[in-house]
């Protein structure tokens, strides 16, 4: 969110601040989502859900009909979803 403000503001230049300029048509090929405890973390049309307890889950999202449909991820994809989660949780 901040690189848009800046953008929406007209300053430009290089700065050390995850995300992209949501006014510009870039597609960053990925997305981190979070409802409470419940944490997902999409790439393309894959998708993991990560909940504390359970098991993680894998989907493939269909955006023209906004459905997820179970299917097996691979390992590196919920690896990367479980050290983002930890990241997240250092954050906070």
């Amino acid at each position: 969110m901040p690189t848009t403000l800046l953008s929406v503001a007209g300053i430009s230049g290089q700065y050390p601040m995850i995300g992209y300029d949501l006014t510009q048509d870039i597609d960053p090929n990925r997305a981190f989502m979070q409802y409470d405890a419940t944490q997902a973390m999409m790439r393309g049309n894959d998708v993991v859900v990560m909940r504390p307890n359970l098991p993680i889950e894998g989907f493939s999202y269909d955006k023209a009909n906004y459905k997820l449909t179970p299917k097996e991820q691979p390992e590196s994809f919920k690896k990367r979803g479980v050290s983002t989660r930890i990241a997240w949780q250092l954050f906070i």
